[in-house]
């Protein structure tokens, strides 16, 4: 069973949610004995996969700019019986081969997102999700909302394989202790994010400190509505390598994360695991992966509510109580079962297509 994977996620992305997931599969992958062939392009920008040390197979795509070849089918020629897992929404056209996608969200399908991003990425996600025999979910709320909106998908061909989050995340018990009380956001600011909310809410907490990190660089017009709301109590951070990162989930007064709509939602799991506690939103695929780990506003709208939230890690007895359910919830994700679950998933769509 000849196994073939891309990296084109790596030229969409300095640094994401989709990154990490990948960079850590392909860490996972390349200490197996599997028969992997990696296709790898020439205009990477990751800095996640500065770290990768590929040994196994090697196979360059074809030289196309990544503005067509994102939304193309692979063009490479791959064995026959052969499987094909793309970083991001690719499949292969030959019949005689196993496409694998993994579905993040269907932030597009519910609207989540506008303009023209939504509907490049509902062009190339449906195309994807119609040709591909097998198709991995990242929570069971992912795969409900796919089976909502493609009723006609094969629930056989489905299956849920949750994230793992890095050894590099961890609770370190000397901590740096600091005069600040910062207040982490992290991803993207757009649409569903909620990020006007965040500024809302640290508008009303003038004891405490804003970092962003990620996301597009900051503009203009955003810096000046960020000084409006909070005046110079933030900090931004475009690009965060991940001991970096664990460090600074480390001396947060918490994680804020206002989202209102997410697919698994990374950055919580990792500031679980880095003794971090998060306040984020009711959302489905947040309650699952967080569970009583975390405070959760029902109404992402409410800036009240998350501002007496974030006042209520005052009590200590309560942080520290969070910060414990969140160490033993970020126990159950690890990366060594994911990568378990996702070859036997590959196994299983391999035989049903051509046994």
């Amino acid at each position: 069973m000849p196994i073939f994977l891309d990296d084109i996620i790596f030229s969409l992305q300095t640094v994401g949610g989709i990154s990490v997931y990948w960079a850590e599969f392909l860490s996972h992958i390349n200490q197996s004995d599997l028969d992997v062939t990696l296709l790898k392009r020439t205009d990477n920008k990751c800095i996640l996969s500065n770290n990768l040390r590929w040994h196994k197979k090697v196979k360059w795509e074809f030289k196309i700019p990544l503005k067509i070849s994102r939304i193309l089918p692979l063009l490479n020629i791959l064995p026959s019986k052969s499987i094909y897992h793309s970083s991001y929404f690719r499949v292969s056209l030959q019949k005689n081969i196993c496409n694998i996608i993994t579905l993040h969200d269907l932030a597009g399908e519910m609207g989540m997102i506008t303009g023209l991003r939504r509907k490049l990425k509902i062009i190339l996600q449906s195309a994807a999700i119609k040709k591909a025999d097998g198709i991995i979910c990242v929570s069971q709320t992912t795969l409900n909302s796919l089976l909502a909106h493609y009723p006609n998908i094969n629930p056989l061909k489905t299956v849920v394989i949750y994230h793992g989050c890095s050894e590099s995340f961890f609770c370190n018990e000397n901590k740096i202790l600091t005069t600040k009380k910062q207040i982490i956001f992290i991803g993207g600011r757009k649409d569903y994010k909620n990020f006007n909310i965040c500024l809302d809410a640290m508008a009303q907490l003038p004891d405490f400190e804003l970092l962003i990190i990620g996301g597009d660089n900051l503009q203009l017009n955003e810096i000046a509505i960020i000084k409006n709301k909070i005046g110079n109590r933030y900090s931004y951070m475009k690009e965060v390598k991940t001991d970096v990162l664990n460090q600074l989930y480390n001396n947060a007064y918490c994680l804020f994360y206002p989202t209102y709509y997410e697919g698994f939602g990374m950055p919580v799991l990792e500031a679980m695991k880095a003794g971090c506690v998060v306040i984020s939103c009711a959302t489905k695929a947040i309650v699952e992966v967080a569970g009583d780990a975390a405070i959760l506003i029902d109404d992402p709208k409410n800036t009240k509510a998350f501002v007496e939230a974030i006042l209520s890690l005052n009590n200590l007895d309560f942080k520290n109580a969070l910060i414990n359910k969140g160490l033993v919830r970020a126990k159950m994700y690890n990366w060594d079962n994911h990568f378990n679950q996702t070859i036997a998933f590959y196994k299983k769509m391999h035989s049903l297509k051509f046994s």
